[in-house]
């Protein structure tokens, strides 16, 4: 029995490997032409996996859907540099492009996150769900990429690939890599939640290490930050508004720019909470008003009655 257990995960691990170079060896051929050893079913299935193992990225044959939080489907027709410029979709400008609404970048920090949004951390092992902002019923829950070292490891494969990192989708994902960019934009936004510790304002690096803690999560978050943190010193300015945002972050400007409004205008995820967002709420303004201008109004006539009364009184005697 153990033998065959054994066997059983040595060919599944072998087909593991089989598809992921298949994958790599691919990248422009479309997915229903990728077959790797197997059934057509067990095919697509390997193909799905290798794409999560290889790039830590959420992949799903159609028909064929599992939980989470968010699916992608790789169609058929789509080859895998097609389908992971899908997933992690840059938003290009134009001349005309987004609006420009100020912005102040500290507000990214961990510790503003937490103590003006209501905000929690939790780490995702899939980078496509990186910076997704869950809210429900008395839960905000934001999923953090929290496999740093992994990001390393492909900048580090990449470079030595080729120093200017000038790599095209398929051209990464022939090495076993995420597009460059990508990879660079997702480490600046992990320096942006959790900035380089300051003298006397450590709050945020504090939040770090125990959420690392607590979640058993890769040292390396914790360990390399600084190493981080130095890499991306003295680059571009800080945005200043929301188009310089998705400017310089194509790939999360848009999830960022939505932690921003989060912290400018919290969701209400209690009933306490809804409760007194609906008491802001300009309708609710109104009628107050409305109240407020009728017990006037019959306070002034009750008033005007009372006088006339003692006018009349005052007459009488």
């Amino acid at each position: 029995m153990l033998d065959k257990h054994v066997s059983d995960t040595f060919s599944t691990e072998t087909q593991l490997q089989t598809a992921i170079r298949s994958l790599k060896s691919n990248v422009s051929t479309p997915r229903n032409l990728i077959t790797p050893d197997g059934s057509s079913e067990e095919s697509g299935a390997l193909l799905d996996c290798a794409v999560r193992v290889m790039l830590m990225t959420e992949c799903n044959t159609k028909g064929l859907t599992f939980g989470g939080l968010k699916k992608f489907i790789w169609e058929d027709e789509e080859t895998p540099a097609e389908f992971i410029d899908r997933v992690y979709c840059a938003i290009l400008l134009n001349a005309a492009g987004a609006a420009r609404a100020l912005i102040n970048l500290n507000n990214l920090k961990v510790h503003t996150l937490v103590k003006r949004a209501g905000i929690e951390l939790q780490g995702t092992d899939k980078l496509s769900n990186h910076l997704t902002l869950v809210c429900g019923e008395g839960v905000k829950i934001l999923l953090i990429f929290s496999h740093q070292a992994f990001l390393e490891c492909n900048l580090e494969r990449l470079r030595s690939d080729r120093e200017d990192l000038g790599h095209s989708t398929a051209e990464a994902l022939a090495i076993g890599c995420l597009p460059p960019q990508l990879v660079v934009e997702t480490l600046k936004t992990l320096v942006l939640l959790f900035p380089l510790l300051q003298v006397g304002n450590d709050r945020s690096q504090r939040i770090l290490r125990k959420w690392v803690e607590d979640e058993d999560l890769d040292k390396t978050l914790i360990d390399r930050h600084h190493v981080l943190a130095k890499l991306f010193a003295g680059g571009q300015p800080d945005p200043e508004d929301t188009r310089e945002l998705l400017r310089q972050y194509p790939y999360w400007g848009a999830q960022l720019a939505r932690l921003l409004r989060e912290v400018d205008e919290p969701t209400a995820v209690t009933w306490l909470e809804r409760h007194t967002e609906r008491r802001r709420s300009p309708r609710h303004m109104y009628k107050c008003a409305m109240a407020t201008l009728v017990v006037t109004a019959v306070f002034g006539m009750l008033a005007t009655v009372l006088a006339a009364v003692q006018v009349w009184i005052s007459y009488c005697a």
